[in-house]
């Protein structure tokens, strides 16, 4: 078990919500994210580019306990690490990432959400549940013949949200950086799983924790595989180790049986923006953008 140098449980000084989540605290966590990604594997060159704007809310409190529970949400790899999973189902379409229920309860923070650019807004709703819940805020991508309607551009948003029975009604103020530059995006599409992926980026937005992240899914037998990393503060490059690497399936020679991605991109999780309600002891908002990219495992 790790434990600090005074014997404490170890503290993540680069994860804002770790502590909270472990410790039984009522957290408000909404993500504001963006999506930038070529896809060209398995399609007539040049391929394409889509982008999708979502976000995500949770409202939850976890059962206390002597061994703190673990969700891949807010139990993040230390900087230089990375943590991979392998699950049934397809974590790119929909299915749950294991361990990323909640061992105690979702609270009402009531609905609809609502998030405004100087120009746009537009409405989240949340589940009757109070379940965590991903939601398309904008989509758009080559060629297409109606008007791009992604909004989560840089610049200030403001963020709403009505309360509920659990939680009071709030606003805030965040700023969305402009995006890293992924370097070698292009020349990333056939990726040898024992020989690592080296992933380079330029112009990450300071404070902020670049993330590597991807995976595969074998649709045949409805089983994926994905991985996350978190490069050291201040780096311009990281490389997925081969073992990381290693449960995801090679992608078959029909390559409609297959899915394969990498993303590139940032988030402010040490120092997320933040939002105060009644009824939480955390709010944090954490925004960004990831580059992505087809691939092909080998």
């Amino acid at each position: 078990m790790a434990i600090s140098a005074d014997g404490s449980p170890c503290a993540d000084s680069a994860n804002a919500l770790s502590a909270p989540f472990r410790s039984g605290q009522k957290v408000g966590l909404v993500a504001l994210l963006r999506s930038d990604i070529t896809e060209d594997v398995g399609l007539l060159p040049p391929g394409g580019r889509v982008t999708t704007d979502a976000g995500m809310l949770t409202f939850q409190q976890e059962t206390t306990s002597p061994f703190p529970p673990f969700n891949p949400f807010f139990s993040l790899p230390p900087a230089g690490a990375c943590t991979s999973y392998a699950s049934a189902g397809d974590l790119f379409d929909g299915d749950s990432i294991p361990g990323g229920g909640t061992t105690g309860k979702f609270l009402n923070a009531g609905t609809p959400f609502t998030v405004m650019n100087p120009s746009v807004k537009r409405t989240m709703l949340r589940p009757a549940n109070n379940a965590r819940n991903f939601q398309p805020l904008g989509y758009t991508f080559t060629g297409s013949k109606v008007p791009s309607t992604v909004f989560l551009n840089p610049g200030s948003l403001t963020l709403s949200g009505p309360g509920g029975a659990d939680v009071g009604s709030f606003q805030a103020q965040v700023t969305l950086p402009s995006p890293l530059t992924w370097s070698n995006r292009d020349q990333t599409t056939t990726i040898t799983r024992s020989q690592g992926l080296t992933v380079n980026w330029s112009g990450a937005p300071a404070d902020q924790s670049v993330i590597v992240f991807g995976g595969g899914v074998d649709l045949p037998t409805n089983s994926s595989a994905i991985f996350a990393c978190i490069a050291s503060p201040g780096s311009s490059s990281f490389t997925v180790p081969s073992f990381v690497l290693g449960n995801i399936a090679p992608t078959r020679t029909n390559l409609l049986q297959s899915k394969g991605v990498v993303y590139v991109g940032a988030l402010p999780i040490a120092k997320p923006a933040t939002f105060s309600a009644s009824g939480l002891d955390v709010g944090a908002i954490v925004s960004g953008a990831f580059i992505g990219k087809s691939v092909i495992f080998q």
